[in-house]
């Protein structure tokens, strides 16, 4: 049964007035205080069945998900199993980090703490990602950590936005021949016969690397 259904039953149940049945007198006695608590206890008992059972689907999600080929596992699960994409990967995480939600007893809880921790752990690892590509940036040398592909992109957006930014200036390399005292060194000759900006930038960082790696054989002795 859908989530929408469980409401609208549930719905009905307080509307009705709809109770489990009893054989005592309801009052202050041992029976009623016994029915109340193992009501209590019953209760308890399917809030955490609720937790192991998704943290059991979680693990076969998991396993399942080694077998597939990369990029087929969501379109399997969409087409294969009735748990939304949204709780599955909840589930999942919920298992990769099971000290999330080791406190917590109430399964719609957990989905919140673990989403709340997918949230701060894609920010830093964005953070993250800035940081090795402004080291990139500035070094020229890809630093520990790089993640090929994802940093890869995104210091090609960063170089094209720097590059962007030079042209929407206007003649920068002109401006930069023009204010300097050395624009006929070899560098800044190799450099003006480049074509566009984004070559001298790409060549810049190639000096930049070289620079370093002589500098480092140098010191070596």
């Amino acid at each position: 049964m859908n989530r929408l259904g469980e409401m609208q039953k549930f719905g009905e149940i307080v509307k009705s007035g709809t109770q489990l049945t009893f054989n005592f007198e309801v009052g202050t006695n041992d029976e009623t205080a016994k029915w109340i608590n193992n009501q209590h206890r019953q209760g308890i008992i399917a809030t955490a069945d609720a937790m192991y059972r998704a943290v059991a689907i979680g693990r076969m999600l998991l396993d399942v998900k080694k077998t597939c080929a990369d990029g087929t596992f969501t379109q399997w699960l969409d087409d294969n199993v009735d748990v939304s994409r949204r709780y599955a990967y909840n589930f999942m995480a919920m298992v990769e980090n099971p000290a999330v939600v080791e406190k917590e007893v109430y399964l719609p809880l957990a989905v919140k703490k673990i989403e709340a921790f997918n949230t701060q752990k894609r920010r830093e690892e964005i953070q993250k990602a800035h940081e090795r590509v402004d080291e990139f940036i500035e070094t020229g040398e890809k630093p520990q950590g790089w993640r090929r592909g994802t940093d890869d992109k995104l210091a090609e957006e960063r170089k094209s936005k720097i590059a962007e930014k030079i042209n929407l200036q206007g003649t920068a390399w002109e401006r930069l021949l023009e204010e300097s005292e050395r624009k006929d060194s070899w560098l800044y000759k190799h450099l003006d016969a480049l074509e566009n900006d984004n070559a001298r930038i790409e060549a810049c960082h190639d000096v930049i690397k070289m620079c370093k790696r002589i500098s480092t054989e140098l010191q070596k002795g």
